[in-house]
């Protein structure tokens, strides 16, 4: 399996928080390659983004240059728990998704587990318009999917329910369970704005 996540550099986000993304993925899932892919300079193998497309939709880049295997896409505002359970495994043109708890097709696009048949679709579809898809739905990268691919897209609400979790709907309210694997954070705050024991480091400690 290949991990994956995409930086634009911008004042919310850089290098740094690549390299934290990447230190958790190195800890849950030693055996994936991590694969970033970045408008800047990395001080860790990656890829370079070429086509100036704005902040996540770089991800259809991505996409469409990522190889024939199991991909996890992230977003660098993440906190890993521990590793996902056990998932059926999908047919190639699926992927899974987390939806909204409180409307099952509003996806979250923090996190995908795409088959090679998906990626295809997507980004056939996208390049076909990049600007319209872009405008047709706000630039809302959740609305794209849920307009467009929403047929095949398994919910991990109900493929591992607990298993991804928001810090503000979910945890603020009522914790953790023992099933939780990854916290979403979808915004303000970030996660190395927040002071949790759970959460590590932006940077590691300097020994």
């Amino acid at each position: 399996m290949i991990v994956s996540c995409v930086l634009r550099k911008s004042l919310a986000f850089g290098p740094e928080h690549v390299l934290w993304l990447g230190r958790q993925l190195a800890q849950f899932y030693p055996n994936a390659e991590f694969r970033p892919f970045s408008d800047v300079p990395l001080p860790i193998p990656h890829e370079r983004l070429t086509e100036g497309l704005p902040t996540w939709w770089s991800k259809m880049e991505a996409y469409k240059r990522l190889p024939d295997d199991l991909v996890m896409m992230l977003d660098l505002d993440l906190v890993w728990m521990q590793p996902l359970p056990p998932l059926l495994k999908l047919a190639d043109g699926e992927a899974y998704m987390q939806t909204s708890p409180r409307d099952i097709d509003k996806v979250w696009g923090a996190f995908l587990l795409s088959t090679p048949g998906f990626r295809r679709v997507v980004t056939e579809h996208f390049y076909s318009d990049p600007a319209g898809n872009m405008l047709a739905c706000n630039g809302c990268d959740q609305r794209y999917y849920r307009d467009n691919f929403l047929a095949l897209i398994n919910p991990m609400n109900v493929a591992a329910p607990d298993a991804i979790i928001s810090y503000k709907l979910h945890y603020l309210q009522q914790g953790f369970t023992d099933k939780t694997a990854l916290v979403v954070f979808h915004g303000f705050p970030r996660p190395w704005q927040v002071q949790e024991s759970w959460i590590p480091p932006l940077h590691p400690p300097t020994e």
